[in-house]
């Protein structure tokens, strides 16, 4: 009779349709418990092989979720002793679920509402299950309902999620998912999200290797957007992530992106000016945070993510580590230093495996063996403490030694892998005259190795006006996926350059999006299945698609804003 009447009450209490979206989820794989606000006695542990939350003595945890109302909340528990409370905390008062070996007893603050009798394994995984709709709630355990509840006042029930261990006892939580209810009322007037102006700080824009119309792009304040129809509109991901920032905390610093080569469903992303690394094992449409091991500090944004071919476990993360103003070398405005971590455990733990004067921007392993890696440091935008060029490891990122011989401008932005000789590399220099304190700092090169970095050569350019060359730095390359005879390259905001020899030359193209300041070239991606089709996503600028092969461009940012 209870279920009848629970199934009765969560289906009739509108008639306007309704989705659910997933608010929160937390498994604590990661090994932390990422913005909980717990006190002593609650921590994560490796019980047999599965990172869980427990809560020892009477102790608090509550979790980084907003107040909300109409969600469904899903998790496990475990009792080792006695009993804990699972709250439901309002702006002044709570709802609370005692939990314990011989049922549950559900109170209003301190007024009990009903005490059930229910046999409650110890030492047993548990389900359980929170419905809140309007003034209603519901909770079961084991798919079995064990109270309902509908309040005298009429209002909502507005709440976060908390536990609370009670004195000697002891328990576990995983596997905690949040979902909130959508309701999208009948009405005349629709509204219809524009996006608002082009812009903002955009940094990666990424493809699916085995789907075109599926990009992903980042923005320093709009997060990281997903395309399912080739550019032409764009939707917010962010389910998960939790990093803010900015004068009203609600620009969400989302930098990096990189799809995992071995499996497109695995996305990597990273924060600016954060510790923000997030996994999303569902093509961006859930995020967990992954960052253990790598420091929570405020100057540390994150650059890049490489994953090692044939082992999504093994992932290289390339850092800027931004340095405070008594650690600025003399003559400089800003400066930043460099880092790369690694994981071998899917990021469940990083260790920093390079610590370097400048901060690292590429990073690429050698999918013929792939003890070879190779990371490029310094940006177009960012003084360093010392020019450091190219690095190799041929021990997995153990030792590291520098690869310039060739190179003149250090700055070194962007190196890029031929598609079928991994001994062939190309790498773009130079870096704007006002982030550096080397007068020719502008002047960049595009380079190339055929012997793995033992040395480089300066690959000709032809420039489009005679005093080019001394202006004209070089900010990103890009082999085209679908014919290795042609490599696009970027040249911040002055101009566009294409090879069709296979990066033994470049010749000028454009990057002439109509009415638009197209800002600073910074990410360029192609597709396989796509010959001549270019996207880049641009400081400033937004997102730009061309599909004949850069003789023209058209805008691709509609849908978000930075």
């Amino acid at each position: 009779m209870k279920q009848l009447f629970i199934l009765f009450l969560f289906t009739s209490l509108f008639t306007s349709a309704q989705t659910l979206e997933t608010i929160f989820i937390d498994n604590f794989e990661d090994g932390n418990a990422y913005n909980w606000e717990s006190e002593i006695g609650w921590e994560v542990i490796n019980d047999n092989g599965n990172y869980v939350f427990q809560g020892t003595g009477h102790r608090w945890a509550v979790s980084p979720t907003q107040r909300n109302s109409n969600i469904v909340i899903t998790g496990k528990f475990k009792i080792i002793t006695n009993v804990f409370h699972l709250n439901l905390l309002e702006n002044s008062g709570r709802y609370f679920f005692g939990i314990h070996e011989g049922g549950v007893y559900f109170n209003n603050d301190e007024t009990q509402i009903e005490d059930v009798q229910k046999e409650i394994s110890l030492n047993e995984w548990h389900d359980f299950e929170v419905f809140t709709r309007n003034d209603s709630l519901a909770f079961s355990i084991d798919n079995e309902n064990i109270i309902s509840y509908k309040n005298n006042t009429g209002t909502n029930i507005n709440a976060k999620l908390a536990f609370e261990c009670l004195d000697d006892a002891q328990i576990q939580i995983d596997d905690l998912i949040i979902k909130r209810e959508q309701i999208v009322y009948n009405q005349d007037a629709k509204w219809v999200k524009t996006g608002g102006p082009l812009g903002g700080i955009g940094y990666d824009v990424r493809v699916d290797p085995n789907d075109a119309n599926i990009i992903y792009v980042t923005d320093n304040w709009a997060g990281i957007h997903k395309s399912y129809d080739g550019g032409r509109t764009w939707l917010q991901k962010i389910n998960g992530i939790y990093s803010r920032t900015g004068s009203t905390n609600d620009a969400i610093p989302m930098f990096c992106l990189t799809i995992d080569p071995n499996n497109s469903n695995i996305i990597w992303a990273g924060t600016f000016g954060m510790r923000g690394v997030y996994r999303s094992t569902y093509k961006a449409e859930l995020w967990e945070f992954r960052g253990n091991g790598i420091p929570n500090v405020e100057n540390l944004t994150f650059r890049s993510f490489t994953i090692e071919p044939g082992n999504s476990d093994v992932v290289y993360l390339g850092c800027e580590w931004t340095l405070f103003e008594d650690e600025v070398p003399e003559g400089a405005n800003g400066a930043s230093r460099g880092k790369i971590y690694k994981t071998i455990y899917g990021g469940l733990n990083w260790i920093e495996v390079l610590d370097a004067d400048a901060l690292v921007r590429t990073i690429i392993v050698d999918p013929n063996n792939t003890n070879i890696v190779y990371a490029a440091t310094g940006i177009f935008d960012r003084d360093h403490i010392a020019g450091s060029g190219v690095f190799k490891s041929t021990d997995g990122g153990e030792n590291w030694i520098q690869i310039n011989n060739g190179i003149k401008n250090l700055t070194v932005g962007d190196i890029e892998m031929h598609p079928s000789n991994s001994n062939i590399l190309l790498a773009a220099t130079g870096r704007l005259i006002g982030f550096s304190r080397e007068p020719d700092s502008e002047n960049g090169e595009i380079l190339r190795t055929e012997n793995g970095g033992e040395t480089w050569n300066e690959v000709p350019v032809t420039f489009p006006s005679p005093d080019a060359d001394d202006w004209t730095l070089f900010t990103y390359l890009e082999w085209d996926e679908s014919d290795s005879n042609i490599v696009y390259c970027g040249a911040s905001d002055r101009g566009f350059y294409k090879s069709t020899d296979g990066g033994r030359s470049f010749q000028p193209t454009t990057y002439n999006a109509p009415f638009i300041n197209a800002g600073h070239i910074i990410s360029i991606a192609t597709h396989k299945e796509k010959p001549n089709w270019v996207i880049a996503n641009s400081y400033g600028g937004g997102v730009f698609v061309s599909e004949n092969g850069t003789f023209s461009w058209s805008d691709a940012s509609r849908g978000y804003t930075g």
